[in-house]
């Protein structure tokens, strides 16, 4: 629970940022807060209007910074003033954060986990770890769907209408149950962390209507990837369904 009101802006000023940096300085004098180590960052993200700012009684004493790119919005850092920890501040920055992004038609919004005890708040906020792609990337990637999504399962589906999503490159690894599954009798868009070079199967009525790599998905490529999403709207869905049917 926020035992005081907070005050959250995507427009901070000078002034405001100046308070983080002084903050961030004396917590890195007195317990090794190495925030202040991604000032350049923070001075960026200031001037690009890619941050905002939570403030209490009129000082500032927390900043989230961003990141839009195609559709996706990756979030940089989010820091708490030490005193200020733990009564709900941070979790009021992410869901205005998301309210935003919603309303600028973002997909999803991903993260990497840092410090790695931060695992435990975003899966309170109902994010999602990442799958591991085959290439060097942080194993402790976060994301959150920002569409209405068909449910995403890791079971096999037993239904005659499905997209089913395989961690692999090999066409002959198919015969083992799938890594995703959505049930497309479902109403809703698909998005899911993926790798362009993974399987995926659509089927159809019971029949095995298209299997490709991610990227060739429907012959048509990579326009089903926002990277590193594979985004396929209900629009796009029904209207592949259709003329599959037809």
């Amino acid at each position: 629970m926020i035992k005081e009101p907070t005050e959250i802006s995507f427009s901070p000023n000078s002034q405001q940022i100046r308070e983080i940096e002084i903050w961030l300085l004396n917590e890195h004098k007195n317990n090794g807060n190495r925030f202040h180590g991604n000032w350049n960052h923070i001075e960026r993200c200031f001037r690009e209007k890619r941050i905002l700012v939570g403030r209490i009684h009129g000082k500032t004493i927390a900043f989230l910074t961003f990141l839009i790119q195609d559709g996706v919005c990756s979030i940089g850092i989010l820091n708490v003033k030490s005193e200020f920890k733990n009564i709900g501040v941070g979790k009021k920055m992410v869901e205005m954060l998301e309210r935003e992004m919603i309303l600028k038609k973002c997909i999803a919004i991903m993260l990497f986990c840092q410090p790695e005890d931060s695992e435990q708040f975003w899966r309170k906020l109902n994010y999602i770890k990442a799958p591991k792609r085959p290439f060097d990337e942080p194993e402790l990637t976060y994301y959150k769907s920002l569409v209405k999504n068909i449910i995403m399962t890791t079971k096999h589906q037993d239904t005659a209408n499905k997209v089913e999503i395989w961690f692999t490159e090999k066409t002959n690894n198919l015969d083992v149950p799938p890594n995703l599954c959505f049930n497309i009798e479902q109403s809703g868009d698909i998005l899911a962390y993926v790798h362009y070079d993974w399987m995926i199967k659509l089927t159809i009525d019971g029949i095995d209507v298209a299997t490709s790599k991610i990227k060739y998905f429907q012959n048509e490529l990579d326009k089903y990837i926002i990277a590193p999403f594979i985004f396929i709207s209900e629009e796009d869905l029904n209207r592949i369904i259709t003329e599959y049917r037809n």
